[in-house]
């Protein structure tokens, strides 16, 4: 190093590394000028978990359901795993956990009972949620899931109420990894084979009768393995934030739309961007138009014929909504401010097969118009995207 001036040694560095906004150019939109790029996620580095896995790959080993329907289904069970922790409910816990998982959250949950606390985990607000892994293990298979989740965590005196530790006035937002296992396919064995007694719904069980230990075959999913992997990045609740103070109140918005919440009227605004993406994605021309302004249509028509001929085009599938607020409305237009979660994909569009997908969180301002009775959307801006 000695003989070499600073500038030389960080231009150096410059190119064996690349620019570090190389990777940060968004793909096309139509009506959508250049923004700036959040900080990327810093947990986002040479870190697999944060990959989607691919649907070659689920489809090859789940048969019988969509990735959402199962993840809707995995999402429940981790709510219903918190729900026992909370109120001490151990056969429900039992009912959702492999053995050696429930082994260890009743002993904590014992000691935490002994010493007369009660775990408070409430109002839980899903930021994102994709499956990263799946693995065959003998005759089961283990469903790794990543969950970007923020909620409130503190602990009360069980007898007071009153407050022990924690924050009861801040959510903390973080990541998960969730591990679930089972046989979505098997027929649970619900006779002891010892006596033939019923065993119950339980994954293991002790005999009521003859008090042998059988151990069943999975018949669903439960929960192998939680565990907190990282906290949101802060500017993602700053982004948050400043979403909701961009909001229109109460009064302007119910002087023009009538029958709807403003949370129902955005996310209902919101799947009509949804459908809009899925139309895209299958080359409906006929149903995009019919979800579409005229303008924004005649780009997308004009950028599909052009996709025909270069044989690539970049869709967003397994949209997941994470917050929407109403920043503008008047009588003929609507405007609002989503933050989602996406898989963007490169597709050959000849055989509809997938070249690259990552998953990012998206930020968008979303422009309808009101045709008839029907709010169609007109302008898609990207304001942000926070990624791999």
């Amino acid at each position: 190093m000695r003989g070499r001036s600073f500038l030389s040694i960080v231009v150096d560095v410059v190119l064996k590394r690349g620019s570090v906004f190389s990777d940060m150019s968004a793909p096309f939109e139509p009506s959508a000028p250049r923004a700036r790029t959040l900080r990327p996620y810093s947990v986002f580095h040479e870190d697999s978990q944060h990959t989607e896995v691919s649907e070659e790959l689920f489809n090859r080993l789940i048969t019988n359901q969509r990735q959402e329907e199962l993840l809707d289904q995995l999402y429940k069970i981790y709510l219903d795993v918190q729900d026992s922790t909370v109120n001490f409910e151990f056969n429900t816990l039992r009912r959702l956990t492999t053995d050696e998982l429930f082994n260890n959250l009743r002993t904590q949950l014992e000691v935490l009972q002994y010493k007369g606390g009660i775990n408070i985990k409430s109002d839980f607000s899903c930021i994102d949620l994709f499956i990263s892994d799946i693995r065959e293990m003998k005759d089961l298979l283990a469903v790794d899931v990543t969950l970007a989740i923020s909620y409130y965590d503190y602990i009360i005196d069980s007898e007071t109420g009153n407050f022990i530790r924690g924050n009861k006035h801040t959510k903390i937002g973080c990541y998960y990894k969730l591990t679930f296992v089972g046989s979505p396919y098997a027929t649970k064995e619900n006779a002891c084979p010892n006596c033939g007694s019923d065993l119950g719904d339980r994954n293991s069980s002790e005999c009521g009768f003859c008090k042998s230990v059988v151990v069943n075959k999975l018949h669903t999913w439960v929960l192998a393995k939680s565990k907190i992997t990282s906290l949101l990045p802060k500017n993602l609740q700053r982004l948050l934030q400043s979403i909701t103070v961009n909001a229109v109140d109460d009064d302007r918005f119910n002087s023009f739309v009538s029958g709807y919440s403003k949370k129902d009227f955005a996310k209902m605004l919101f799947n009509t961007f949804v459908d809009f993406q899925e139309s895209w994605d299958e080359a409906d021309l006929e149903k995009l138009k019919s979800l579409a302004s005229n303008s924004l249509f005649d780009i997308y028509e004009k950028q599909n014929n052009f996709l025909n001929v270069s044989g690539k085009k970049k869709v967003k599938r397994r949209l997941r909504l994470m917050s929407a607020e109403i920043t503008n409305i008047d009588e003929k237009s609507v405007v609002i401010e989503a933050l989602f979660g996406a898989c963007s994909c490169t597709i050959q569009v000849r055989d509809n097969s997938v070249e690259t997908q990552n998953r990012s969180l998206y930020n968008y301002r979303l422009a309808f118009i009101k045709d008839g009775d029907i709010w169609k959307l007109d302008q898609i801006n990207l304001l942000n995207r926070i990624k791999k």
